[in-house]
């Protein structure tokens, strides 16, 4: 099971950004379960979180300018070059940022040590599921997406990081796994191509985070607005978090990442709210054995062209795609023909209820409740 950011590491943070001159946070905010919230009123528009450059951490950075930040010279300062180097292209500015948190946890009196501490202890992406939760999924495509990015880090893992040299033998492989995907977790664009992260701020995450089913009731927008303040020609911008309505106690931060679908769930692990209209595909499985009569199986095989085996012989399984209702939507329109014919089919006691023509019949004055059910 995935775990956050524990409570003790927040509250060390907070404590540590409060005493640093470049954060500037609100006196409201604080941390509550894991994530950042609001004790008091806060007026909408009201800056929440504000980061000066020189404690944000960008995903590319110069020799010179790494160690006169720190003020060290190292080996390890060299070999993270090295690997930056290595890492170069647009996909892999989360394995940059990584490299830049591997190379701070090796040193005991490294600015960003409560930083550090307050990194999930288990990130949720599904890069660190088993193959039976992946398949739990249901959709080939974020499958196709979690492989390939897996074997992106492995690769690199694998060719770069099992070296002989100062970064590299100081790594675990799943040690810079899991610190490459919590920096992906808690990165924000700072412009094209280019990622960062940032003490305090970047603990705000998207809403679907901390929704829980209790909480889960209507469409939850964002309560804040992460801006990249300009600074003019030649300086790099200030990212600030306000508020985007107004705050009551208790309100959890979350922001808009500009994530969708399979991003959102490569990168924190969480699914994409449904709004009207969306579509997900599904595989509906149909269990063999004594439950399903043969006269059922074979009308599945004949009124449901894209029916195929299951992982277990005798079992079966209908692809189909469900869709978000709107007010006036109809079964028709909300769940896809295969899928519909196969309820049909089950909710039938009898081979003679399905009519002469088979279950297209059925279609134009609706599903029996008991598919409806079965759906």
């Amino acid at each position: 099971d995935p775990q956050g950011p524990s409570d003790v590491g927040i509250a060390q943070l907070l404590t540590w950004g409060r005493k640093q001159g470049a954060l500037k946070l609100h006196p409201g905010v604080l941390g509550r379960q894991g994530k950042l919230a609001v004790s008091f009123p806060i007026e909408k528009g009201t800056p929440l979180i504000g980061v000066m450059p020189e404690l944000v951490f960008p995903d590319r950075v110069d020799a010179d300018s790494a160690a006169q930040d720190q003020g060290r010279q190292s080996a390890l300062d060299d070999d993270l070059q090295r690997l930056l180097q290595l890492a170069e292209g647009p996909e892999n500015w989360d394995i940059r940022l990584g490299l830049r948190l591997l190379r701070e946890s090796l040193d005991s009196q490294s600015l960003w040590a409560s930083y550090l501490r307050s990194l999930s202890v288990r990130p949720a992406s599904p890069l660190l599921w088993s193959a039976d939760q992946l398949s739990d999924l249901q959709s080939s495509e974020i499958c196709k997406c979690v492989e390939e990015m897996r074997k992106r880090l492995d690769e690199f893992i694998s060719t770069h990081l099992n070296r002989n040299s100062p970064l590299s033998s100081s790594a675990c492989a799943k040690d810079f796994m899991s610190l490459v995907l919590c920096a992906s977790s808690r990165a924000f664009s700072v412009g094209a191509d280019r990622w960062a992260l940032a003490p305090v701020l970047d603990l705000v995450g998207p809403p679907e985070g901390h929704l829980v089913a209790e909480e889960a009731q209507g469409d939850e927008e964002p309560t804040c607005r992460l801006i990249l303040e300009d600074m003019g020609e030649g300086q790099e911008p200030i990212p600030v978090l306000y508020a985007a309505r107004d705050l009551q106690p208790g309100d959890v931060l979350s922001r808009d990442p500009s994530l969708v679908g399979d991003t959102l769930l490569l990168y924190h692990g969480l699914p994409q709210r449904a709004r009207p209209g969306d579509t997900v595909g599904v595989l509906a499985s149909v269990v063999g054995g004594n439950g399903l009569e043969a006269w059922q199986e074979a009308a599945l095989k004949r009124y449901v062209p894209s029916l195929r085996p299951g992982r277990i012989a005798g079992d079966l399984l209908v692809p189909g795609v469900l869709s978000f209702p709107t007010e006036d939507a109809v079964a028709s329109d909300v769940v896809s023909d295969g899928l519909c014919r196969a309820a049909v089919i089950l909710s039938c006691p009898r081979e003679a209820d399905l009519g002469g023509r088979g279950p297209p019949c059925r279609f134009r004055r609706g599903l029996r409740p008991a598919a409806r059910g079965g759906l």
